[in-house]
């Protein structure tokens, strides 16, 4: 053992029965405290001090690199520094964790940019699991395996709403994407019940005929995206949704200001770079979402001052009656909160849309497949509520191969582990939606565009939902999931049994848009001639 010259004697503590290094995993040095004497050891695992004594606990590899040997069966207890207390079988050493390579800005923007690539390079390079460098967030856990991203969200040390902390500025402090903890949990339940599915029903006929209506407004030859057309056929709805029946002008000024909100928030990147959150009287991005989000406000006080309270199956209603009971709720959450409902759950099925456009119209076996499901179908409802159907497969299929939102994020509150693995205060880990959706030990051909998966007694499939979790997961999954089904289902439906539609370009790159990951261009398709 390596020391200093006149380091004292290292204690030991003898025993006098034989040992093995299966009974006996780890060992300890004992070197008492005294005046002017120190060892040389350097970096060493296991350190502890008491008033009397530094304690080494090492294991018999780590031993080895002071020059202590394992006993043998042979050997006497005494012939190393030995503390010979029985231990129980040693736990299972933590997976080592490969380090995905990269920092600075040029990673960065890859994975704002072009999170689908550096996932399959970081995929085919180091697996389902790795560390990575994210501005803001440091080194964090990446994770695409289901066991440890079910580890991850049922952990109450790692909290969700942390991760959203860029959008504060925009949002404040008091809605549902940001809050934690109790005051999520009664927020949540006071909106959930407006997005389950026997609430989004009523819905159904105005979807229907605003498809129609949309379709039907399209010439032989016209051109559009489809991530438009999802817009121009949703917004409507979740107008309807958010504030009840409206009259006519008042419908098409909320439609008005929906639009513009939607068009002022194109670039994301004012809400991740501060020093571009400058109002240039309204004209730079931040400041003309600024100028739509006070329009807003006002249109929703003057709802509130009319007595939205009294629409019965509205969101403001519900809001309102909260906010005159004094139930957790202020006008401004209430600005916030309907802001966040337009930004991430309108755009969120636009976007949804023009890739599950792109993937069923670019392979005919599978456009011929749905339109035979829909040909005698005189009511598209029934249809959707058939989970086996080709159609549901089709919407699941396309979410799995390309999940808008790549990630969770959730930051530990304290030190704490996922699967064995040390997770640090502030530290986050990212369950990624893509990555566990790209698995190839539970999808096979995860790159391919394969509906029929779900209609095959495949297992692993989609059953695992930390497997599919496009929507998210836990406390904090999406609570629009069942009206984004619903829409997605009935507009692709209708396009297919309606409308003659076809794609401009068979080859789409995944770009960033807004907070989403979508097609290039929307989808770009054309009416056939």
């Amino acid at each position: 053992m390596p020391r200093d010259p006149g380091t004292g004697s290292v204690a030991v503590r003898r025993q006098q029965h034989r040992l093995s290094t299966a009974s006996y995993p780890r060992l300890r040095l004992y070197l008492p405290r005294t005046g002017g004497h120190r060892l040389a050891l350097g970096p060493c695992p296991g350190l502890r001090r008491t008033p009397r004594a530094t304690v080494f606990a090492l294991s018999w590899s780590e031993a080895g690199r002071y020059g202590i040997n394992a006993p043998t069966m042979q050997e006497p207890a005494n012939s190393c520094a030995l503390d010979a207390a029985p231990t129980s079988p040693p736990a299972p050493a933590p997976p080592a964790i490969p380090e995905l390579a990269g920092r600075g800005l040029r990673h960065a923007a890859r994975w704002f940019y072009h999170p689908y690539t550096l996932l399959a390079e970081a995929q085919a390079r180091h697996g389902n699991t790795f560390y990575t460098h994210l501005p803001s967030l440091g080194r964090v856990l990446v994770t695409g395996e289901p066991h440890i991203t079910r580890a991850t969200i049922s952990n109450g040390d790692l909290v969700g709403g942390r991760g959203t902390r860029f959008l504060r500025p925009l949002l404040g402090e008091d809605t549902l994407i940001i809050l934690e903890g109790e005051a999520h949990r009664r927020r949540h339940k006071l909106l959930a019940p407006h997005f389950r599915q026997r609430a989004v029903r009523h819905l159904d006929a105005l979807t229907l005929a605003r498809c129609e209506q949309v379709l039907h407004a399209l010439a032989p030859g016209d051109t559009f995206t489809a991530a438009q057309l999802a817009r121009d056929i949703t917004l409507p709805l979740i107008v309807r949704l958010i504030f009840g029946e409206l009259d006519d002008e008042m419908q098409r000024e909320a439609e008005n200001i929906v639009a513009s909100i939607c068009h002022a928030f194109e670039n994301p990147l004012f809400l991740f770079l501060r020093p571009l959150q400058f109002r240039l009287g309204g004209l730079a991005p931040w400041g003309r979402l600024v100028k739509h989000r006070a329009r807003l406000n006002d249109f929703i006080d003057a709802r509130l001052a009319a007595g939205a309270e009294d629409q019965d199956g509205a969101l403001l209603a519900c809001l309102a009656r909260a906010l005159k009971e004094n139930a957790g709720v202020t006008r401004t959450s209430i600005h916030h909160e309907i802001l966040s409902l337009l930004l991430f759950g309108h755009d969120t099925s636009a976007v949804t849309l023009a890739w599950l456009f792109y993937h069923v119209y670019r392979d005919p076996r599978v456009l011929d497949a749905l339109a035979a499901e829909l040909e005698d179908m005189n009511d598209l409802t029934a249809v959707c509520d058939d989970e086996s159907s080709f159609l549901a497969a089709c919407v699941r299929e396309s979410m799995r191969l390309c999940p808008v939102v790549v990630h969770l994020t959730r930051v530990a509150v304290r030190d704490t582990e996922v699967a064995d693995i040390p997770v640090r205060q502030g530290q986050a880990v990212l369950p990624s939606a893509w990555l566990a959706q790209h698995n190839a030990s539970i999808y096979s051909q995860p790159e391919h565009f394969d509906p029929w998966r779900y209609l095959q007694a495949q297992a692993g499939r989609d059953d695992n939902p930390y497997a599919f979790f496009p929507f998210g997961l836990g406390a904090r999954k999406c609570i629009g999931e069942p009206l984004a089904m619903r829409q997605l289902k009935l507009i692709l439906a209708s396009a297919v049994h309606h409308g003659q539609l076809e794609l401009l370009h068979h080859t789409l790159a995944p770009t960033r848009q807004m907070l989403l990951i979508g097609p290039r261009g929307g989808t770009p398709m054309r009416r056939q001639a």
